[in-house]
């Protein structure tokens, strides 16, 4: 997001962020806040799914084979 931006700067552009420019770097901060604040979730429901399902040595043999 920082590279992005630094290719935006006004001295480089000779023109300030456009409108869509700005709600796109809005729109990306807010998918990466949303990604970090679920994190913890995601970690909890992947424990719950690996002490309940049991993965089965045979799948992998047959997958690399």
């Amino acid at each position: 997001m920082k590279k992005w931006l630094n290719y935006r700067e006004k001295d480089l552009l000779s023109r300030p962020l456009e409108t869509d420019e700005v709600r796109y770097v809005q729109s990306m901060v807010r998918r990466l806040t949303a990604l970090l604040l679920l994190g913890p979730k995601l970690d909890e429901n992947y424990q719950a799914v690996k002490r309940t399902y049991q993965w089965r040595s045979s799948i992998s043999t047959s997958i690399e084979s």
